[in-house]
């Protein structure tokens, strides 16, 4: 697991800056998809900094053209940004970036996770499937004695399919452009 940011200063400058980069509105599932995406900031650390930033005005809530909520950095908010931008590490952008890219990519491409626990004899079977619009990208079977243990991975699959597909990509093709 990487480094877990727990600054709440430093992760509401993140989300400032990560709306800031995105530039259009996205709804409140896809930011906390792509803020949480790689387990350095925690789901409830983040919702409480990004209620916050609603709350002062950094974030602005808006409709669009569904009326679905969504969210952007407002005026108030690009100026925060902008005073310490310069102060976030690189590293640190570039994460939040790649993170955003590669979730945004794959909600694009229709692409999803689907997780299926069979009891069998002896046990039980995790079956994960990385699927996109047009075929599975991935399936792989796996076999437990417990259930808690199949269910812990089906988390496990259902979060980070498709960074465990990354994975597997890059010693098969010795390709370092699918690392995460």
């Amino acid at each position: 697991m990487p480094n877990r940011l727990y600054s709440d200063d430093k992760i509401k400058f993140i989300l400032l800056y990560l709306l800031k980069e995105l530039e259009i509105p996205y709804d409140f599932q896809t930011i906390s998809e792509i803020i949480v995406w790689d387990d350095s900031i925690n789901y409830f650390v983040f919702t409480e900094c990004f209620n916050q930033l609603v709350d002062n005005g950094s974030i602005e809530k808006m409709l669009d053209t569904d009326g679905k909520e969504v969210f952007t950095v407002s005026e108030s908010g690009k100026l925060a940004i902008s005073e310490v931008e310069d102060s976030l590490m690189k590293f640190v952008k570039e994460r939040i970036m790649r993170s955003a890219t590669r979730l945004l990519a794959f909600k694009k491409d229709g692409s999803n996770c689907s997780t299926n626990i069979v009891t069998m004899q002896g046990g039980y079977q995790l079956s994960c499937t990385l699927k996109n619009n047009r075929f599975n990208l991935l399936e792989i079977k796996m076999f437990f004695d417990n259930k808690e243990e199949a269910e812990l991975l089906k988390m496990g699959f259902d979060k980070r399919g498709e960074q465990i597909y990354s994975t597997l990509l890059t010693p098969l093709s010795e390709d370092t452009k699918f690392m995460i």
